[in-house]
């Protein structure tokens, strides 16, 4: 069965995983994602995580609530980002109150 812990682990685990995948490799195509490079791909998960994990940690009902961060010019900074963000976020949902009311795209 599939709990919070087991989820957040598991978004720790292979969020960790793309950062040790992603470096030295920036410029290399992301196959499935037609005109991304594995810049793109960190930097668009790194906007995810940090949605949801706003989102979760502020029990944010409206969306645009939520502000835009800027994408780092220099990679290096990137990848750091990102790292910090996984962890971040993994934290945020380790720790919330399942039945919080939060904002989210589902109906349920």
């Amino acid at each position: 069965m599939l709990t919070t812990q087991r989820a957040v682990e598991a978004i720790r685990h292979h969020g960790l995983a793309l950062a040790d995948a992603a470096e030295g490799n920036f410029d290399s195509s992301v196959r499935c994602c037609p005109g991304w490079n594995v810049a793109d791909l960190v930097w668009h998960l790194r906007e995810v995580h940090d949605f949801w994990g706003s989102i979760v940690d502020g029990l944010v009902a409206d969306p645009d609530q939520v502000p835009e961060i800027p994408r780092p010019t220099d990679n290096e900074q990137l990848l750091a980002d990102y790292r910090a963000g996984v962890v971040w976020m993994a934290d945020i949902l380790a720790a919330a109150d399942q039945a919080a009311p939060v904002w989210t795209w589902s109906h349920q």
